[in-house]
């Protein structure tokens, strides 16, 4: 992909171009360098000649369980999203898939080598 402009009603609009196969449907892409692929909510069959206005979301780093109480966090920012939610409701859960080691203390966050003991303190 590279970055690239074009005109559309007067203005400039900044955007990725990148080459795909014309009639080929795409249902997934992976942006940000991290090997994860992401579906989109539309599934898409480029057209030769047409533009196409994709976003997409940036990686949570959680999951949330079933019933809404269990955060499944695998990096940093989920661990930020589980530690900003459980402020408002002390009853969340957070379950750690990988392993970390420090803390944050300017998000209020103290955690252990290999998850075992997470606290908030703000």
């Amino acid at each position: 992909m590279k970055q690239c402009e074009h005109t559309e009603n007067g203005a400039t609009i900044t955007c990725w171009e990148a080459n795909v196969v014309s009639g080929y449907t795409i249902t997934k892409l992976m942006a940000n360098h991290d090997n994860k692929e992401r579906p989109l909510s539309t599934a898409i069959t480029p057209e030769v000649g047409k533009f196409y206005n994709i976003t997409l979301n940036k990686d949570k780093g959680y999951n949330l369980s079933a019933d809404g109480n269990t955060y499944e966090v695998y990096n940093a920012d989920g661990l930020l999203a589980w530690n900003e939610a459980s402020q408002g409701d002390l009853s969340l859960n957070c379950t750690l898939t990988a392993c970390y080691w420090g803390s944050n203390p300017d998000a209020g966050i103290g955690y252990n080598q290999g998850g075992t003991t997470i606290e908030t303190t703000k």
